[in-house]
């Protein structure tokens, strides 16, 4: 019982994890606030920056996420207290929904059509953008973090490329090393192969597990096979025994008795039919006539007699629904 609960725990927090694997993989930008309860994801919307703050419940993901958008906008989905209510992933959210797609699309609505502030259009936060050298090292290309202005023509997905100027970008597309490089390091890549690295080492978990579980099934086996031998044994004598019961019903059986009875009255009638005719003609004496002759018919009604009294128990068995 205890290791059913436990596994149904590790199970839960599996699917936990899976979904906010999925947040990260599907969206930039993702700031972990309170490990496995609350998650912000930066993104721009008409030049400024929202954030959208994503709440798990203790049952996530049997129930649904809450989320909020920050400042609070004016949107069919979102209520005046900034939670979003009525994103069609939302509404329709199961167990087997995947929270980072689900963040996704809401979050490409917001930037496809840019809704206004719910108190008013505020201005936002001007970025600084520092200069970059022309020869740019590796660390030129880090992916940020940080907030950013998302004014026309920017990248949402991939912000590092917004801090870079048309001569690096021009370098980094034309150096597949530095494409590599830049790659390697953006957040959703590492959160990827983060992923990877848990589930391998997961994997390896279980085989070795798995491993050591291998004497324990070879001896189960071998006990099985015992098992089946014995059975074997008890199925030959269990048809042994069935035929011998059978046998035993078949001669013992009412019907069979009488049918014998009466056979055998036949075979006493005719013999006292045999002394009657070698009197008759002069084979036997009277003495050994009487002898003979009243021996086997008292025989026959002494038969005759158990016949009668069967038949007749049989005939109330049978009327009695036996």
């Amino acid at each position: 019982m205890f290791n059913n609960i436990f596994r149904e725990s590790d199970n839960a927090y599996g699917r936990l994890k899976q979904q906010i694997d999925t947040l990260k993989i599907f969206n930039a930008n993702v700031t972990e606030v309170v490990k496995d309860e609350e998650y912000k994801v930066d993104f721009g919307s008409g030049g400024r920056t929202v954030s959208l703050i994503v709440k798990l419940g203790p049952e996530f993901p049997l129930e649904k996420p809450s989320l909020y958008i920050y400042p609070p906008v004016m949107h069919p989905w979102v209520s005046p207290s900034g939670e979003i209510i009525s994103a069609p992933g939302l509404l329709n959210f199961t167990v087997h929904s995947d929270l980072g797609r689900v963040v996704q699309a809401i979050i490409r609505e917001f930037q496809l059509r840019p809704p206004q502030l719910l108190n008013g259009d505020i201005s936002p936060p001007q970025f600084e953008v520092s200069k970059l050298p022309t020869t740019s090292t590796h660390s030129n290309y880090l992916y940020s973090d940080k907030n950013y202005n998302t004014s026309g023509g920017v990248s949402t997905s991939f912000p590092a490329l917004n801090e870079m100027s048309t001569a690096q970008l021009k370098e980094l597309n034309e150096n597949s090393d530095l494409l590599n490089s830049f790659i390697d390091n953006l957040n959703v890549k590492l959160q990827i192969s983060k992923s990877i690295s848990e589930y391998v080492e997961l994997n390896e978990k279980l085989a070795d597990e798995n491993l050591k579980k291998e004497p324990v099934l070879a001896e189960l086996q071998d006990d099985v096979s015992t098992l089946l031998d014995t059975l074997k044994e008890y199925k030959s004598k269990y048809e042994e025994l069935s035929a011998e019961y059978k046998d035993c019903c078949d001669r013992f059986n009412p019907h069979q008795i009488i049918q014998r009875i009466r056979e055998k009255v036949s075979e006493v009638d005719e013999e006292s039919e045999r002394i009657a005719e070698a009197f008759l003609t002069g084979d036997i004496d009277l003495d050994t006539f009487l002898l003979e002759y009243v021996s086997h018919r008292t025989l026959s009604h002494s038969r005759k007699i158990k016949d009668e009294k069967l038949s007749q128990q049989l005939e109330k068995l049978h009327q009695a629904g036996f």
